[in-house]
C-alpha cells in the first residue's frame, strides 16, 4: 500500500550507487555470497586505447588475411587479460571496425577472432558499451548467415555479452545490486531487419539470440513491441 511503502511505482536509488535517473533497468539483489559477485564489480578500470597496436585501424583494413588475424589476435589478448576496461573515445572506432570485420570479412578466421574481441570488449566495459549497442549488433547479425557453427557460436556469444550488460552499485553494507543495462525493448529495434531478411541462416540465428535473451531477462517485452514481433 501506499502507506506502507511509499507512492506506487516509486523505488529508491540505491544507497552510493550509480545516478540511474533515466535508465530502464531492472534491481536483482545478488547472492551475499563473495563467490558469486562478478569480480568486475571491485576491479580498477583500465584504459586500453593507448595499449592498442598502433596499426590496428590500418591493418584490419589489410588485403591480407594473416595481417588482419594477426592485429586482430593482438587486439584480443589485450582485451580478454583487461579485466575492466576504462571508457574512451576511442573505443567507438574500435567497436566499430570489430563490428564491421565480423560482418564484411572474407575469412571465417578473422571475423571468429573480432566477435572475441567485442565478446571481451563488452564484458570488460561494462554498462558503458550500450551506447555502441545500436552500431554493432545489425553489423553482427548479417554475419549469422554463416553455416559453419564455429562462427555463429562465437558471433552469439559476443551478441550475448551485449545484452547482458550490467551495471553494479552498492547498497548498506552487505548488498551489492546488478541493475541490467539493455532490455529487451532496447534490442528488439536492432534484430527487426534481421528477422524479416530473406536469408533463412539469419532469421534463425536472430531468433536463437531472441530466445535467449528472452530467458535471461528480467523484463517482458512492451505491449506496444509484441504484435509487431508476431508478425515479424
Amino acid at each position: 500500500s501506499a502507506a506502507d511503502g511509499g507512492a506506487e511505482g516509486e523505488e529508491e536509488a540505491p544507497a552510493n550507487g550509480e545516478h540511474l535517473s533515466g535508465m530502464q533497468m531492472d534491481i536483482a539483489i545478488t547472492s551475499l555470497e563473495p563467490e558469486e559477485f562478478d569480480p568486475r564489480a571491485f576491479a580498477e578500470a583500465v584504459d586500453i586505447a593507448p595499449k592498442l597496436p598502433a596499426t590496428f585501424h590500418a591493418m584490419i583494413k589489410s588485403s591480407k588475411w594473416k595481417e588482419r588475424k594477426e592485429v586482430l589476435d593482438e587486439a584480443s589478448t589485450l582485451l580478454s587479460s583487461t579485466l575492466k576496461i576504462k571508457d574512451s573515445p576511442e573505443l567507438a572506432e574500435l567497436s566499430r571496425a570489430l563490428a564491421t570485420c565480423i560482418a564484411k570479412d572474407a575469412n571465417i578466421n578473422c571475423v571468429m577472432v573480432a566477435a572475441n574481441c567485442l565478446e571481451s570488449l563488452a564484458k570488460g566495459l561494462g554498462s558503458p558499451f550500450s551506447k555502441y549497442r545500436e552500431a554493432t549488433v545489425p553489423l553482427m547479425l548479417q554475419r549469422l548467415k554463416e553455416r559453419k557453427a564455429n562462427v555463429t557460436d562465437a558471433i552469439g556469444a559476443s551478441l550475448d555479452a551485449i545484452f547482458e550488460l550490467k551495471i553494479f552499485a552498492f547498497g548498506p553494507v552487505f548488498f551489492c545490486l546488478t541493475l541490467q543495462q539493455v532490455t529487451l525493448a532496447d534490442i528488439i529495434p536492432d534484430l527487426e531487419p534481421s528477422l524479416k531478411d530473406k536469408n533463412p541462416q539469419v532469421k534463425e540465428g536472430t531468433l536463437k539470440f531472441l530466445g535467449r535473451a528472452l530467458a535471461t531477462a528480467t523484463t517482458p517485452i512492451p505491449p506496444a513491441q509484441i504484435k509487431p514481433m508476431a508478425e515479424t
